[in-house]
């Protein structure tokens, strides 16, 4: 059984007609709906955000992310593509936080709110001191998420192949903006030194507020999430399809 997923944004009449579409079993539900217990994968209608939101309620099932949005780095289709070809499985690893249950599969980031006041903050590395920063805030990315906010902070674009985690500083004073890419076994603590009222927010979906003083350690955590995609898919394709765009 496959489970065609939207969001409101993609209408029913969309949805089923894609479902049209599919030579197999399938049903279309609108996400935070419950799946039939015999699902065997999980189709996502939208764009990299849906996909983000499709990955967190339904965190077991391989999914396939179909693109009704702009890009879409995420998606495997674009939504007039042929859905029934040989697909693949790519797994993409996912942070833990040490404040919060939630995990995130492209970034956590630690920030102001809406008064325009920096933030200041230390980051360690495994316990050892990496900078102090006084800046807007900072991305802890995965390279799954360094196509996103970590892309437009001025961080690095990093295969999805390569297991890492991305530190890379928003808007920081002293030209202190040199992203720091740092091995899968590492954890990255923060800890908050100033007044600010600051916030975490996880996959730009989660957002809660922090205390003055708190620590958070980040690290990676024992869930991948699958993604299926075309046989032909090609990392570097994608994002050169971005440039052009």
């Amino acid at each position: 059984m496959t489970a065609v997923v939207r969001k409101r944004k993609v209408g029913l009449e969309e949805a089923l007609e894609f479902q049209k579409k599919l030579n197999e079993e399938s049903i279309v539900v609108t996400l935070g709906d419950k799946l039939p217990p015999n699902t065997d994968r999980v189709i996502a209608l939208g764009g990299d955000g849906t996909a983000l939101a499709v990955a967190k309620e339904y965190p077991n099932h391989p999914i396939m992310s179909v693109n009704y949005g702009h890009l879409g780095f995420l998606s495997a289709l674009n939504k007039d593509d042929d859905p029934n070809g040989e697909f693949k499985t790519i797994e993409r690893i996912t942070l833990k936080n040490s404040f919060c249950d939630y995990l995130a599969l492209n970034e956590i980031v630690i920030a102001r709110g809406s008064i325009p006041r920096s933030v200041k903050m230390a980051v360690y590395i495994d316990d050892i001191l990496l900078s102090k920063y006084s800046a807007d805030g900072i991305i802890i990315s995965t390279p799954t998420g360094s196509t996103a906010y970590n892309l437009s902070a001025h961080g690095p674009i990093i295969s999805n192949d390569v297991d890492c985690i991305i530190i890379t500083p928003i808007c920081p004073h002293f030209n202190k903006n040199n992203s720091v890419v740092v091995g899968m076994n590492s954890v990255v603590r923060i800890k908050l030194l100033s007044n600010t009222k600051t916030f975490i927010t996880i996959d730009g979906q989660i957002t809660k507020s922090l205390n003055p003083g708190q620590e958070i350690s980040i690290s990676l955590s024992d869930k991948r999430i699958k993604f299926l995609y075309d046989k032909n898919y090609n990392f570097i394709s994608r994002i050169s399809e971005g440039y052009k765009k």
